[in-house]
């Protein structure tokens, strides 16, 4: 067995986990590791799936230790052991392994740049967010986000008056920090004050125009604003709008000002069951019903031109109304050929069991391709959508969602990519509302589970 430099062994009688930073220079990582630690990391593992923590931890710490020559899979041991560590209730050795994790970071960049399980990634931050004071965070470039995360849930659960303080003292010292505008929004909505929370989601937007949270906001704002036709705009992008209550009933509610009837009757037709009986949507479902059911105008907004019935057509809408393009009645979608059935079928082998990165990367090529391509195919937008999950871009697989629409209940799977990308891109309340639906017929996984704690924890509970 290789062992570290002596040089750069810490003090003498120090645990295994003390001699995480004895590495030998980059250039002279160890090229093969003892089959003694490789075994120990292997019984590890499975300690863990066979949810036998404090075995788990004990095998992992001592396989960590024969991995200290190369930084890369010793990073991927420590992670593993810290999750160990944490899911035995073992906080101070999670704390410890943290910190190895962190001086391992500082010195060779190993943790950002790790190829780590999503599943694994997620448990260990889950867990360092609920162990480490949002203020150590803030000091490490890796994990300066999951402070974010942090200091966000500990602001949210403040009461009004005193979030509002923290939130203008944190905006005054960092005025281009787009989460307080957004939390300063949310804020002066929950108070019923709509012209302040317009200036702010308008700040924010201008700052991070491609937030997703930032869109919805704005347009929510607007809307409760009476500027019905910008918020018609913002919301008709706005994922929550399908599935969220308060969206839902902000985007009808402006359809309905702006007698924008066949789109508002398109919107209740696609809400689901609960949202489109609710109390707040009914009313206005009625008043759309009536409108919807009169015989169509000649050239109304964006609909097929029908002949006019006898008697006075109804209104036309005014222009202000027509949604975003993109949003018009299209044409039935064109079939996929026989290659393009061939290209999803290479697609779904190459996302298949626990693909390399190189195949990942190479299916979510295909995948964009086809997509781009048959705009209008929803089976190929939500592949796109898994492919560019799969490969943790958060953002784009947004976009092939909002692309294909929501999946059915009948998909759990793609309902819970859909979570995880909303939850990784900001909007966490739409997150919950996927999340929610899938997990009635969704297995449940330490993955999922992690993730379901994350979401509902930040997401779900306002």
């Amino acid at each position: 067995m290789r062992m570290p430099a002596p040089g750069l062994r810490r003090a003498a009688g120090a645990l295994v986990l003390g001699l995480a930073a004895c590495f030998v220079t980059a250039s002279g990582l160890a090229a093969t590791v003892d089959p003694f630690y490789v075994g120990l990391l292997r019984d590890g593992i499975q300690a863990y799936e066979h949810h036998d923590y404090p075995t788990a931890a004990r095998d992992l710490r001592l396989a960590c230790f024969g991995l200290l020559d190369d930084p890369k899979p010793l990073t991927e041991c420590f992670v593993r052991l810290a999750v160990a560590q944490g899911a035995a209730g073992d906080t101070p050795g999670f704390e410890e392994t943290f910190r190895r994790i962190s001086e391992v970071e500082e010195r060779f960049g190993t943790y950002s740049r790790a190829e780590l399980p999503p599943d694994l990634r997620a448990a260990f931050e889950q867990r360092v967010l609920a162990t480490i004071s949002a203020s150590n965070l803030e000091s490490m470039p890796a994990f300066v986000s999951l402070s974010s995360r942090k200091v966000e849930a500990q602001i949210s659960a403040l009461p009004p008056k005193p979030r509002r303080r923290d939130l203008e003292a944190r905006l005054e010292k960092e005025p281009r920090n787009v989460t307080w505008h957004l939390l300063l929004v949310e804020l002066d909505l929950e108070e019923g004050h709509p012209q302040p929370a317009i200036q702010h989601a308008e700040q924010a937007a201008t700052l991070a125009p491609q937030n997703v949270r930032a869109l919805c906001l704005r347009g929510l704002a607007r809307a409760r604003g009476g500027r019905c036709q910008e918020a018609v705009a913002d919301l008709a992008g706005c994922s929550r709008a399908a599935s969220e209550p308060v969206y839902a009933v902000a985007l009808l509610g402006c359809r309905v000002s702006l007698k924008d009837w066949r789109r508002a009757d398109d919107q209740i037709k696609a809400l689901p069951v609960a949202i489109a009986q609710s109390r707040e949507v009914a009313p206005l479902a009625r008043e759309v019903r009536q409108h919807a059911e009169a015989p169509p105008s000649s050239g109304g907004a964006g609909g097929p031109k029908a002949a006019p019935a006898a008697g006075p057509a109804p209104a036309k809408p005014p222009a202000s109304a027509a949604a975003p393009a993109g949003l018009a009645a299209a044409a039935p979608p064109a079939p996929l050929s026989a290659a393009d059935r061939e290209t999803m079928d290479k697609v779904h082998r190459l996302l298949a069991g626990k693909p390399q990165t190189k195949d990942l990367k190479q299916a979510l090529q295909l995948a964009r391709e086809l997509a781009d391509v048959h705009a209008d195919s929803r089976e190929a937008q939500h592949l796109a959508a898994e492919a560019a999950y799969r490969n943790s871009r958060w953002d784009e697989a947004n976009t092939y969602f909002r692309r294909g629409g929501e999946p059915g209940d009948d998909r759990p799977e793609l309902l819970f990519y859909l979570a995880v990308a909303r939850f990784e891109s900001g909007d966490r309340e739409g997150a919950a509302s996927a999340l929610k639906r899938s997990l009635p017929n969704l297995q449940k996984t330490p993955y999922v589970e992690a993730y379901a704690r994350r979401i509902l924890a930040t997401g779900g509970g306002r």
